[in-house]
């Protein structure tokens, strides 16, 4: 079947259009009605003109036998044609459409089964065939006009019997007359008619079809068509069925017959990380007829007259009713198809297919010439399946199988991965993630993006990297947009219109450079798949193939918040100490990758390129083309339009509520821009939430800066559009929203917000200095690789910073401004920006504005591990959860903060991202249950505790001097004689979540030195990590050797595989603590 259709954009709107798809749609089935017509009544049969004519009114035997076998001719012959075209019955109730032809189900998915059979059979049409033509015969045989003119007419009931033969189908009607008049009597009574049909023929083969397929085959159309001619076989893949038409041309006549059928399958693209389903039979059945069904019921198979088994059948019980016909062409008798020759085939892809690279809604699909026919089949959507070619045989050989790629990230090593035998993956060895490199899929798959399908797949691809500078550099973040779009429907990336979009990737370290998106001329390469044509061995899937070794999303995003906090705390001291210390600086930055699923094209310009010759549209395509392209079928043609076609309005948001105790909402106005205000200060870590509405469905960010471009906000959008978004803020304590909005925009004070051109001066001033210090440094330097970073920081800057910070001034500089005032005055404004699925913006701004009050409120305990108010019988750890910084402490009985025992003193510092909540988990504390049923705990909780740092080591004995952890982590001093051990922090503030470092020594008794600048701090030893500071042994301190310097001391007995932790914190509290006045209780049962 040759197809050439294309989506349209007739309307204007998208009933419209609809409508006058469906009208289409009635012109084409008229249209094939007029020429269906025109054919058939070019050149009438005997039958149809004995028919016609009418039966003579005497009592002439010939005649009336004549004429009733006319009828049964007639009746018979349309009524195999139907059965054929509908697939083997007359009354359609399961089917699927395709292009204006309904394909009747010989088989249909159901869950934890393969394909179960519907058991069409010979006896099955010859039933229907019985029926049918005993009603049609009814209407066809009349014999009112003998009545009328005077004769006897007696009529008997009828009975019809209909054998489906493999060359025709024999209508045997039992029929008794008696037709008398003037003493005058014929008497009839049996009629038979032989239809010249090979639906038998076709049936026998439909048969095989779906058994192969049922086995967990594919069947080769081609190879058949070769080795036996005469039924064409037509094959196409609208998702997730498969579609087969057989016919058979009458050289003579020129009249085809066909047998419509089709293969309903899974939709898989919704299986994605679930395990390999284990599919089992309800058995096989075996009719008279020597066809053989599988995953047929017992008593099914017994309704039809069959043999049923557990196991399958054998080939030569299964070879159906009649011999396959021999070859239609053989050698050079058989017709090439221009270029091609007879019996080849070949693959034919949209855009690039080298390894890791598929276009987002391409397919492949396979042509083959079949004596001088060209034949076109698509593989299955999504790139489900790939088409492979062999061309190193004499006749070149494509086949379309499945692409098994599922399990690909989860292979380490090259061998595994590149083990064509059992996975489709390529090995990438130049991406600068790990040293290792990473294993991708060889053709990415398609997903149903839309949906946000897929994300999991994407996730594997987020990458979290502690780097050993400001950056990671524009190698890795290049790396890890390529990783991202090589997973599948990923990241930033282009569908097969060549365009671009950059919704689906987001990296914290910068943006990834142009290259990584392809070049035109690498899009045109023309690489055939390197892959083995045969897959016989599919990877068994456990469920477990997408957990990032990285963490879950929450979990990197914990990282991001982690370190953020870390950041926020970073001070001059901490790069002087490192540097009077070791004579270096080092600054390690947690950069993370996010990788989700790709987003379409705003707008829907290119929804009338879905479909074209041989390449039907589907939904899949359609929707890759336009976030508006709007899929459609009528009668099994996929359709394309764009339902916001010539959509210029913006949409309009609107302010909801929020959920607030009694705080009023006022309206507000900040320059041109309308929003609202709280009626009164709102407290730090109070959870505000916001609502807003929208006119039409959106996609919504927020930001602390009116009007920025949609896509230029640095965060990840929302995967859906919707029209109603809830959004949560938690109250910042004033000073660190006011610090971390000036380190947002680069300065230290607002003082400093005047043009770009300031910024611009202030940074080559840096670079300047950072230069003449490298030259006048008199100590042990590595100038040539100094001067390379410095080099890589300007780069940074010019190409990445500086383009974006002078647009910005350009767009908002009065606004930043505007914004410094509102932020020194205490307020904090959140401004939401949207985006339609046509790529308009809202233009009129909305913010909501609430001054920061004073922290007044203690820390609130938000949650406790084991779970408030359940059944325990023994106690392990206690782990509690405040909404703020904390410290907490418990007791079995309700008394104030400071009279409960130190010893239970946890320190509440960790930050959690719940969902859209924050909340800070404490170290865990041991404790034990009461011999009551019930043990009550009493906890408290004070805010503002004093800065920790911990550091975690393992002693080991041996024979060498040594020590064994990562580069960066801590400078330890290892002095043999006078047996120290100082650990010299390079850089106190760094990413490094506690990680047990080793250090080999070979004495018994060594003393443990830290240094720093700050004279204020105290350092604890503990062989029990996680406790705090004041329950730990006090360290020593005192100035150290170098002038400005500080040291803490503590001697220990070194025992093999000693596990310590050293902590240290500042002595003084610079902010007020708020301490709990009244204790939450935890109540846990005591029952075994």
């Amino acid at each position: 079947m040759d197809l050439d259709i294309r989506g349209f954009c007739p309307g204007k709107s998208k009933k419209a259009q609809l409508a006058a798809f469906i009208i289409i749609g009635i012109l084409v089935l008229a249209m094939a009605g007029a020429i269906l017509y025109l054919v058939t009544s070019a050149k009438k049969t005997e039958a149809e003109l004995i028919v016609e004519k009418g039966m003579e009114v005497s009592l002439d035997e010939t005649k009336i036998r004549e004429y009733i076998t006319a009828c049964i001719q007639k009746e018979g012959r349309g009524l195999v044609d139907k059965i054929g075209l509908q697939g083997g019955t007359l009354n359609l109730d399961q089917f699927r459409y395709y292009f204006n032809m309904k394909y009747n189900y010989h088989c249909y998915a159901q869950d934890g089964f393969v394909c179960v059979n519907r058991l069409v059979t010979r006896n099955s049409m010859a039933q229907e065939l019985n029926a049918a033509l005993k009603n049609s015969l009814k209407k066809c045989v009349n014999f009112e006009n003998f009545r009328k003119q005077g004769y006897d007419v007696k009529e008997q009931d009828m009975d019809v019997k209909t054998i489906v033969g493999v060359d025709d189908v024999d209508f045997e009607v039992i029929y008794p007359i008696t037709i008398s008049k003037d003493n005058n009597e014929v008497i009839l009574k049996d009629f038979s008619e032989k239809v010249d049909s090979r639906l038998g023929l076709m049936y026998d083969l439909a048969v095989k079809i779906v058994y192969h397929h049922s086995m967990g085959g594919e069947f080769d159309e081609d190879r058949w068509m070769l080795e036996h001619g005469q039924i064409s076989i037509s094959k196409h893949k609208p998702y997730p069925d498969i579609i087969y038409s057989l016919s058979i041309r009458d050289a003579a006549t020129k009249k085809e017959e066909s047998f419509n059928f089709a293969i309903k399958g899974r939709y898989s693209i919704y299986e994605i990380g679930q395990p390999t389903k284990t599919l089992v039979s309800k058995g096989y059945c075996r009719t008279k007829d020597n066809n053989c069904y599988v995953n047929v019921d017992q008593g099914d198979c017994a309704k039809s007259l069959g043999e049923w088994s557990n196991a399958p059948f054998q080939d030569a019980q299964c070879r159906g009713m009649g011999t396959m016909p021999e070859p239609e062409c053989k050698g050079d008798e058989c017709k090439n198809c221009g270029k091609r020759e007879n019996g080849e085939s070949w693959c034919e892809y949209e855009g690039i297919v080298s390894p890791g690279f598929s276009l987002v809604g391409s397919r492949h699909y396979k042509g083959s010439c079949i004596n001088g026919k060209i034949y076109y089949t698509e593989c299955r959507d999504y790139r489900e399946e790939i088409c492979l070619e062999n061309t190193d045989i004499d006749v070149p050989k494509a086949v379309c199988r499945p692409n098994r790629w599922q399990d690909c990230a989860e292979q380490g090593n090259e061998e595994d991965c590149m083990d064509n035998s059992a996975r489709d993956c390529w090995w990438s060895g130049w991406l600068e993630l790990n040293r290792q490199g990473k294993c991708l899929p060889y053709i990415p798959p398609g997903f149903a993006h839309w949906q946000q399908n897929g994300q999991e797949v994407c996730a594997m691809a987020n990458e979290q990297y502690d780097c050993g500078y400001y950056t990671c550099g524009k190698s890795w973040v290049d790396s890890s947009a390529i990783y991202c779009y090589n997973m599948g429907d990923c990241g930033n990336y282009r569908n097969t219109e060549d365009e671009i979009t950059k919704q689906g990737f987001f990296n914290f370290d910068s943006t990834p450079s142009d290259y990584v998106y392809l070049t035109d001329d690498q899009l045109k390469t023309e690489m055939k798949p390197k892959l083995k044509m045969e897959a016989a061995y599919a990877p068994v899937l456990d469920g477990k193939e997408y957990e990032n070794p990285h963490g879950t999303i929450n979990e990197l995003i914990n990282n991001e918040v982690r370190y953020f906090d870390e950041v926020s705390n970073w001070r001059f001291e901490d790069f002087r100490t490192n540097y009077l210390l070791t004579g270096k600086i080092y600054i390690h930055v947690l950069q993370t990758a996010l990788c989700m699923p790709w987003q379409a094209p705003y707008k829907g310009d290119d929804c009338k390129e879905c479909g074209s010759l041989n390449r039907p549209c589907t939904e899949y395509k359609c929707r890759s083309l336009g976030q508006t392209c709007t899929y459609e079928e009528v009668n099994g043609i996929g359709f394309c339009y764009d339902y916001s076609e010539k959509d210029d309005i913006p949409p309009k948001i609107f302010f909801d509520g929020v959920v607030f105790g009694d705080v009023k909402i006022e309206r507000d106005v900040f320059g041109k821009t309308v929003g609202y205000k709280f009626s009164k200060p709102l407290e730090p870590n109070t959870i505000v939430v916001f609502s807003i509405n929208a006119t039409e469905p959106v996609k919504c960010k927020v930001t602390s800066l009116p009007q920025p471009e949609f896509d230029q906000i640095p965060l990840p959008a929302p995967g859906t559009f919707q029209d109603y978004y809830t959004f949560v803020d938690i109250v910042p304590k004033a000073p660190d929203f006011r610090i971390g909005l000036m380190k947002s925009l680069g300065v230290n004070n607002f003082l400093e917000l005047g043009t770009f051109e300031t910024y611009d001066d202030k940074f080559k001033k840096i670079i300047y200095d950072a230069r003449k210090f490298v030259k006048e440094f008199k100590g042990g330097m590595n100038k040539e690789f100094a001067e390379q970073n410095i080099q890589r920081l300007e780069n940074m800057w010019n190409d990445d910073i500086a383009p974006n910070i002078k647009k910005a001034f350009e767009n908002l500089g009065d606004t930043l401004r505007d914004v410094a005032v509102q932020t020194e005055q205490g307020n904090k404004l959140v401004f939401f920006k949207c985006i339609d699925k046509a790529g308009n913006e809202n233009t009129e701004d909305l913010f909501i504005k609430y001054r920061i009050g004073k922290d007044e409120s203690a820390p609130v305990l938000m949650a406790a591990l084991p779970v408030n108010n359940t059944n325990i019988s023994s106690f392990g750890n206690l782990s509690l959860y405040t909404n703020e910084p904390a410290n907490c402490r418990f007791a079995g009985s309700d008394m104030p903060y400071d009279s409960m025992p130190l010893k239970t003193e946890t320190e509440c510092t960790l930050p959690l991202m719940i969902g859209a909540f924050k909340l800070y988990e404490c170290t865990p504390r041991d404790i034990n249950a009461s011999s009551d049923i019930r043990t009550n705990i009493y906890v408290r909780c004070k805010d503002n505790p004093l800065k920790v740092e911990r550091y975690i080591f393992n002693l080991t004995k041996g024979d060498a001097l040594i020590h064994l952890f990562p580069e960066n982590a801590m400078t330890i001093d290892l002095r043999e004689n006078d047996r120290i051990i100082n650990l010299t922090m390079e850089f106190e503030q760094y990413f490094t979540f506690p990680k047990v470092k080793d250090i080999m020594v070979n004495a018994d008794e060594y003393e443990m030195i830290i240094q720093s600048i700050r004279d204020d701090i105290d350092c604890g030893f503990s062989e029990t990590p996680g406790l705090s500071v004041s329950q730990m042994v006090p360290m020593a301190c005192e100035k150290g050797g170098l002038e400005g310097t500080y040291q803490c001391r503590h001697k220990v007995n070194v025992q093999n595989n000693m596990l310590f932790e050293i902590a240290c914190r500042g002595r003084f509290q610079e902010e007020k603590r708020n301490t709990a006045k009244e204790s939450a209780v935890l109540s846990y049962l005591n029952l075994p």
